[in-house]
């Protein structure tokens, strides 16, 4: 989750993030911001699952 806000303030983005938001954007805002934000969150996703793949994987080697 990426939270824009017109109204951030540092207790807001410090909730939101501590409760699971990827990132906390306050308006205004640039594109290409926006852009790097969401490129950013897709690859923490991507390696948040290749780990828990590969985390898996070795529970099923170490218990046969």
């Amino acid at each position: 989750m990426i939270i824009l806000t017109a109204f951030g303030t540092v207790e807001a983005a410090s909730g939101t993030m501590q409760k699971g938001a990827f990132d906390f954007i306050t308006k205004p805002f640039r594109k290409e911001q926006i852009l790097f934000t969401i490129d950013r969150a897709l690859k923490y996703s991507k390696l948040q699952q290749e780990n828990r793949k590969l985390r898996e994987e070795l529970e099923r080697r170490n218990n046969p």
